[in-house]
């Protein structure tokens, strides 16, 4: 099963976002800020990182920096968006 680590702080684009992707028949680990998306990234290697750019804590661009700069994580396809 494919794994989606989703990094949105938005309770209501979250909620609605893991439900769809989990009925396409992903699993789905969501974080709610950069700072509980990197601690993910210590325990899960996911498939596919989905990534707000605009995130308290640890803003999206420098998460991405971090991964990037990762061994472990640094070649996991990341797709950012914002909705603001």
């Amino acid at each position: 099963m494919t794994k989606i680590l989703f990094i949105e702080d938005d309770p209501v684009l979250s909620r609605v976002y893991c439900k769809a992707l989990e009925a396409a028949g992903f699993e789905v680990q969501h974080a709610a800020d950069g700072e509980a998306g990197l601690a993910i990234l210590q325990v899960m290697r996911p498939d596919l990182i989905l990534l707000d750019l605009m995130l308290p804590r640890i803003s999206g661009m420098d998460l991405l920096r971090i991964i990037r700069g990762s061994e472990d994580v640094k070649d996991t396809p990341c797709l950012l968006y914002t909705s603001d």
